[in-house]
């Protein structure tokens, strides 16, 4: 009895959660055991989200949720202190399933980011005919609304960190698209080589795009590399 009304509390416990904004865990303990939640969006995929943020779900989204306990399941999804499974309602799995993807697209995005940072020494900067660069690249290029370009390896740890509050809040974006530079080799240039990737923000959302070290290069869009601080050689490649 006293299993079943803690179940209780957390199935309440996540749908309190979907109505507040912030970062909402769903994961749980339940007697000392990680309880694990799944997105169900047909018999084959299942979505995690322990630790994704989920304020855009409504509660009147969903159609039923299933707690499993049960010894059969540990061959299924481990061995944990149950899984609960949330069923969408049909006409809003898709929404689920993308926005769910998105985010954990950005999530995986900016730990790589953080765990690139750690590669900055300023040692590795030079200014040649096409601008700043590192000798050793390791940032992809980002391209914010087709008119901003940022690279991330040019910068400080405290300037990247001005870029993921800026650019890479969830909130803001409609969609992103990363492109491996398996397949940016033709594009040709020191820029692309590490990969691209592409961020629209939402219509009318509001952003200020100098951050990490961007200037303008006419009246809309510019980058952070191109311009020359006083006094910087310049090398001839």
């Amino acid at each position: 009895m006293k299993s079943k009304i803690l179940i209780f509390a957390y199935i309440f416990t996540i749908f309190s959660s979907i109505y507040s904004y912030g970062q909402n865990s769903f994961s749980q303990q339940v007697f000392g055991q990680k309880i694990e939640t799944y997105f169900v969006i047909d018999k084959t995929t299942l979505i995690q989200i322990d630790s994704l943020n989920t304020d855009f779900i409504e509660p009147k989204w969903i159609k039923k949720i299933e707690f499993l306990k049960d010894e059969k399941y540990k061959y299924i999804y481990g061995n944990t202190g149950g899984k609960l499974l949330v069923y969408p309602k049909k006409r809003f799995k898709n929404t689920i399933k993308n926005e769910l993807n998105k985010r954990k697209q950005i999530d995986s995005l900016i730990q790589k980011i953080y765990r690139d940072t750690v590669r900055f020494d300023k040692k590795d900067l030079v200014f040649t005919q096409i601008g700043r660069r590192n000798i050793n690249s390791y940032s992809m290029l980002y391209l914010v609304n087709g008119a901003y370009f940022y690279m991330l390896d040019i910068v400080s740890s405290d300037k990247v960190v001005e870029f993921v509050n800026e650019f890479l809040d969830i909130h803001k974006i409609e969609s992103i698209s990363i492109i491996p530079k398996e397949k940016t080799l033709t594009f040709g240039g020191v820029r692309v080589q590490n990969g691209v990737v592409a961020i629209v923000l939402k219509k009318n959302t509001k952003f200020n795009p100098l951050v990490a070290g961007f200037n303008f290069a006419g009246v809309n869009g510019g980058d952070n590399f191109s311009k020359r601080n006083d006094n910087e050689l310049m090398i001839r490649e």
